[in-house]
C-alpha cells in the first residue's frame, strides 16, 4: 500500500507566503473580462490575484561544487514573452473530504511559486484554480472516485475553455504540470486539444512530470495520445516531456514509474510502457541537472522536499550536485537521480520523504528547474518558424487539391 506521508507534518511548517513581485517585476497587466460570468477562477492570471505567486522574485544564490558560494543569478518576467503558460499546481490541498473548494488558500500559492514563478522569464503564466482531489483523497482509493476526478477535470477543462476564447489570442502555449496537476493537463490534451487540428497546432510543449504519460511499446504514441510525441530535441514543438524521479529502482507498488499504478487509477498492460523525457538532454546537456530550489519553508507538502537554506535570496541554484538518466528495469521506466560522490560537499541532497514508492516525486520540477525553463525560451523561439512552415505546407497542399479539382 502507497505510504501517505503526514500532512500535519508538512502543512505546519512556515505559516505564511510571501508572493508579492519584486518592485523590478512588472505585473502582469489585469485585463477586462470579456464576459461578466465566467466560471473559471484563477490563481494566476489577468482574473487571479494582484499579489500574483506566478510573478514571485527570482533572485538566487548559486552554491557551486563543494559550495561555493557563485554569488546571485537575477531574474525577472519576460518583457514581451511569444508564448503563454498554462499551469496546474500537483496535490497540495489539506482539506477534509474527496474535492477542494476553489478558495486560493496557502499550499495553492506555495506551489505556484515552487514550480510555476520561474517560468514567468519565459511565458504568461496562468494558473486556474480546480477542485482538485486532496492530500488525503489522493492515495484513498475510497476516496480517489471517478466522480471526484471528473468534478476536478470539469474546472481544468472549463478554464481552459475560456482562456482560448478571451486570452489566448492565438498565441502558442505550453502546458505545465506535475503530479495530479499533469494527470489532469494530460486528460486535457487528450480530449480538447489533440482532436482540435486549431488548437492542437497553438501547442508548444506540454511539461508533465510524475503522473505516467504512457506510448505503446516500441512507438512514441498510441497511450495516453494519439498524435502528440515525446520531445526527442529542443527544437521540436507539439511535443511532451514527462519524467517521474528516483534515487534507485522503483519497488513494485510505485506509484509511479509503472503503467499499472493504484494512485492514478491506470490498469496493468504489457504492451505500453511509461515515458521517460530528460531535460538536461534535451537542452544539450550530458546529464548534470541544474535545479533550483526554494530557501524558505513555504505551506504544503512541496517544502518538504529541501529544507531551509540560511541563504539572503528566495531561491539556492545548485549546479553539478546531481546528474540523471532514463532507466528502463523490472517493468519500471524512471529517471534515475545520482547525488555527486564527494561526500564532503555540504550542499544539502533531496530525499525520498514519501517513502520509496514516490521517489523523489516532490522535487520532480525544482531538479530540472533551470533547463525546463530555458527549454521553454527554445521551444518559445522556434514555434513561429513551425508555424510558418506549417501555413506554407497547407497552402501547397489546398494548392495541388484545387489543381486536380480543377
Amino acid at each position: 500500500m502507497i505510504r501517505a506521508f503526514s500532512i500535519a507534518v508538512l502543512l505546519a511548517l512556515a505559516p505564511a507566503v510571501a508572493t508579492a513581485p519584486a518592485q523590478a517585476q512588472t505585473p502582469m497587466a489585469k485585463k477586462k473580462a470579456k464576459k461578466p460570468n465566467l466560471k473559471s477562477k484563477w490563481l494566476c492570471g489577468p482574473r487571479g490575484p494582484a499579489a500574483n505567486p506566478c510573478q514571485a522574485p527570482q533572485t538566487a544564490t548559486v552554491l557551486g561544487r563543494g559550495g561555493v558560494n557563485g554569488g546571485v543569478r537575477r531574474g525577472g518576467l519576460a518583457r514581451n514573452p511569444r508564448v503563454d503558460c498554462f499551469y496546474l499546481y500537483p496535490t497540495v490541498s489539506p482539506q477534509p473530504g474527496p474535492n477542494s473548494n476553489l478558495r486560493i488558500g496557502p499550499e495553492q500559492r506555495a506551489a505556484a511559486q515552487i514550480q510555476a514563478s520561474r517560468f514567468s522569464n519565459s511565458c504568461r503564466v496562468y494558473a486556474p484554480l480546480y477542485r482538485q482531489l486532496t492530500v488525503p483523497a489522493f492515495t484513498n482509493p475510497a476516496a480517489n472516485t471517478k466522480a471526484a476526478r471528473t468534478r476536478a477535470y470539469n474546472d481544468v477543462r472549463t478554464a481552459w475553455r475560456e482562456y482560448l476564447k478571451y486570452d489566448n489570442d492565438g498565441r502558442g502555449v505550453v502546458l505545465i504540470g506535475h503530479d495530479q496537476g499533469a494527470q489532469m493537463l494530460a486528460q486535457l490534451l487528450s480530449q480538447e486539444i489533440e482532436r482540435r487540428t486549431s488548437v492542437r497546432d497553438r501547442l508548444v510543449s506540454a511539461i508533465l512530470p510524475g503522473a505516467n504519460v504512457i506510448t505503446l511499446k516500441g512507438r512514441r504514441t498510441g497511450g495516453s495520445f494519439r498524435v502528440v510525441e515525446p520531445c526527442r530535441s529542443n527544437t521540436q514543438v507539439g511535443c511532451v516531456i514527462a519524467y517521474s524521479t528516483f534515487g534507485e529502482q522503483p519497488p513494485p507498488d510505485a506509484a509511479v514509474s509503472r503503467v499499472y499504478s493504484p494512485v492514478f487509477r491506470r490498469p496493468p498492460d504489457r504492451t505500453k510502457r511509461v515515458v521517460c523525457t530528460n531535460p538536461s538532454a534535451l537542452v544539450g546537456g550530458v546529464g548534470e541537472n541544474k535545479p533550483y530550489f526554494p530557501t524558505r519553508i513555504l505551506p504544503g507538502p512541496l517544502s518538504a522536499m529541501s529544507p531551509a537554506i540560511p541563504v539572503g535570496t528566495p531561491w539556492v541554484y545548485y549546479p553539478g550536485l546531481y546528474t540523471s538518466r532514463c532507466t528502463a528495469r523490472q517493468g519500471a521506466t524512471w529517471l534515475q537521480i545520482t547525488p555527486t560522490k564527494n561526500t564532503a560537499d555540504p550542499r544539502v541532497r533531496v530525499q525520498p520523504v514519501q517513502g520509496p514508492q514516490w521517489g523523489y516525486h516532490l522535487a520532480d520540477m525544482n531538479l530540472f528547474m533551470a533547463q525546463l525553463v530555458t527549454l521553454v525560451k527554445i521551444q518559445a523561439g522556434q514555434y513561429p518558424k513551425v508555424v510558418r512552415e506549417r501555413e506554407r505546407e497547407r497552402a501547397e497542399e489546398k494548392r495541388e487539391a484545387e489543381e486536380l479539382a480543377g
